[in-house]
């Protein structure tokens, strides 16, 4: 059998593989990533039948997401799933797979098919060990994903194209861009990248199109504004006004090279650190320069904020895939293989633990328990044990105190006491209170928890209630 033959079997293998995974981890792993995925994603999309109210002025993030969450939810609850957590199973298994077809749409535009490049994309796209999980989340970044990785392959195909025939292109790199924007403000930047090609191209009638498609956008994409919050482009202004006054003195300032430091450690060092001799870069890059120039430009972009979070630099992680593809490739003719073999062995291990790993497992244990005892109703946190009230999880309303543990005294039965697993407790607690659960942080993240103190919220919790209450 020929090897472009052997390398077809292969990609449709790892294209049905990699969809398959993704569907797995959205239907298992429900773990909150950040306080902010819960706070502006799990809490305004489930429960769906008891979705609290929000308005257009809240808060400094988006607001259509929010919108399209809770449809997704809504479907979910229309489909006969009163249980939030199937509801975000569904969530997370439809986000899952979109945002999978958008990436190998991505592949199957910049590389051939039957050659070993795609096959070590779609193979990156599918089992790269972060891929899984963000793909199907329901943070903003995770949001922009898709649109912006379906934005760069359409600029790919754009610059194909004689100058002066590439409208449609052009428009729907741009049409995806502006998706990506109501979702993440900040991959506009990116924009920059598709204008600039366009420019190289020296076609007036091509830039003239280019121009007025993009002030179109803006304008469509600034009207839902207008009509919610009185304002063109409100939630735009307020976001960049809330950051510039915010930025350093709330969050912190860390260096500029934050971000260029955390793409190099995705590489899994120092599995690509070589130095390439023979390697034709131009031939290699020329064909991948959106994503490369997206990837670019939108790093530099948030290097220049002081307020820098892993997570801001998920919308591109697809596209530092992509890029790294070449260098497998030529890892691969033999130049120090061992560097390959490091990179999908630390890959293989890394991928298994964080599929199953379900952040913040603590307080989505505690969910669950309380979903199968309805007769406890209020739940007091002692000496700040919950950073999260997990109540998006629970279709019943449940009654959330916090106390200090010092101060706290026994009541009644239908109360669940929760404590951190590193806070001593009073001398005399087991003479008043009994044990009934404790939820543990799984795999990666109980590792994380005991090596790093900043984790500890993410540690055991331990649950009470007074001794008198029966077993």
């Amino acid at each position: 059998m020929p090897k472009s033959m052997l390398l077809r079997n292969l990609e449709s293998k790892l294209l049905w593989a990699g969809l398959a995974l993704v569907l797995f981890t959205g239907l298992y792993n429900v773990g909150i990533i950040a306080l902010d995925d819960y706070s502006n994603g799990f809490a305004i999309m489930v429960p769906a039948q008891s979705l609290p109210a929000i308005a257009p002025q809240d808060g400094v993030h988006p607001y259509l997401p929010k919108l399209f969450l809770r449809g997704l939810t809504r479907m979910a609850l229309a489909l006969g799933m009163q249980d939030p957590l199937w509801q975000l199973r569904f969530t997370f298994a439809l986000l899952g797979v979109f945002s999978f077809l958008a990436q190998a749409f991505l592949v199957r535009t910049l590389f051939a098919e039957g050659t070993r490049a795609r096959t070590f994309a779609l193979f990156l796209i599918g089992f790269y060990f972060l891929m899984p999980l963000f793909l199907s989340r329901p943070m903003i970044e995770s949001l922009a994903m898709p649109w912006l990785s379906l934005s760069a392959a359409f600029g790919v195909r754009a610059f194909r194209r004689p100058p002066g025939k590439a409208d449609a292109e052009w428009a729907a790199a741009l049409l995806f861009l502006s998706v990506a924007c109501l979702f993440r403000f900040q991959a506009g930047v990116c924009g920059a990248a598709l204008a600039s090609a366009v420019l190289l191209r020296r076609s007036a009638k091509e830039c003239t199109v280019f121009a007025l498609t993009a002030a179109a956008l803006f304008v469509l994409t600034g009207l839902p504004d207008v009509f919610l919050r009185g304002e063109f482009h409100g939630q735009l202004r307020s976001y960049v006004g809330y950051n510039l006054t915010n930025s350093g003195e709330h969050y912190g300032v860390m260096p500029f090279y934050t971000f260029i430091l955390l793409l190099f450690g995705l590489t899994l060092p120092p599995a690509l650190f070589s130095r390439y001799r023979g390697l034709d870069w131009k031939r290699a890059y020329q064909p991948l320069w959106a994503p490369l120039g997206y990837l670019v430009i939108f790093t530099l972009a948030h290097s220049i904020s002081p307020h820098k979070e892993d997570r801001f630099i998920v919308p591109v992680l697809p596209l530092l895939l992509v890029c790294l593809v070449p260098l497998l490739d030529f890892l691969w003719e033999g130049h120090a293989r061992w560097r390959l073999r490091w990179f999908l062995a630390l890959n293989g291990v890394l991928l298994f633990a964080v599929t199953l790993s379900i952040p913040q497992n603590n307080v989505v244990s505690l969910a669950g328990w309380l979903t199968r005892h309805s007769q406890i109703q209020a739940v007091d946190a002692l000496d700040g044990a919950l950073a999260i009230r997990p109540q998006a999880f629970i279709a019943r309303t449940i009654e959330w105190g916090s106390f200090a543990s010092a101060d706290y005294s026994p009541r009644d039965c239908s109360r669940l006491v929760v404590t951190r697993w590193d806070v001593p407790l009073p001398e005399n607690w087991l003479s008043r209170f009994r044990p009934v659960a404790r939820f543990h942080p799984t795999g990666l993240e109980a590792l994380l928890v005991h090596t790093n103190p900043r984790n500890a919220r993410r540690g055991p919790l331990e649950a009470f209630q007074p001794i008198a209450c029966p077993d």
